[in-house]
This record gives structure tokens, C-alpha cells and sequence, in this order.
């Protein structure tokens, strides 16, 4: 399941960075952008599998398609703005 692009897994490749490939036997055109407020290293299955950490979180605006920032790692997640919240998981803009 985190692997797409062939018939046996032998020969799969890893979900590619930024995206989550939740249906076996998945291919480049069939994988999602993961969830706000997550990031999606390669071989993630779920969007939702790697929420950004406390004090970071991700703006939804540039999750979708190809010219926009894609999340890889928590190290893409962007850190919280002065006086605001952002509890594990935080998607869009930080909570007041």
C-alpha cells in the first residue's frame, strides 16, 4: 500500500513526498495532496498518517496541486505566528 506504479510489490516505488497513496495498487495520477495540517513524507498511505507538531502547522491554500508548496516533512510545516495557538495537527489558519 505505500507503494505505486507496478503490478508486484517487488517492483513498487514509494509514494512520492508530499502525497499519500491510500488505495493499493495506486499510480502517480491517483495519489492526494495530504490533509491540512499534515505532511506526507514518502510512503505515506493515509494524508492524515503525520500531523505537523505543536507550534507548526500548514496552510490548506498550498497543499493542492502541482506549483504549490507541498508538505514532506514536519520541517515543511510552518511555524506559528506570535499569540496564536497551534495545537498537533493544525491545518490552515493558526486558531486565535
Amino acid at each position: 500500500q505505500p507503494y505505486m506504479g507496478a503490478f508486484d510489490v517487488e517492483n513498487c516505488l514509494p509514494c512520492d513526498p508530499g502525497y499519500a497513496c491510500p488505495e493499493t495498487g495506486s499510480t502517480a495520477s491517483d495519489h492526494v495532496v495530504c490533509s491540512p495540517g499534515h505532511y506526507c513524507p514518502p510512503g505515506t498511505v493515509n494524508p492524515d498518517d503525520f500531523p505537523c507538531p505543536a507550534g507548526k502547522y500548514s496552510d490548506s491554500v498550498t497543499l493542492f496541486h502541482e506549483g504549490f508548496r507541498l508538505y514532506k516533512s514536519d520541517g515543511d510545516c510552518k511555524i506559528c505566528p506570535p499569540f496564536f495557538a497551534c495545537p498537533e495537527g493544525t491545518g490552515g489558519l493558526p486558531i486565535d
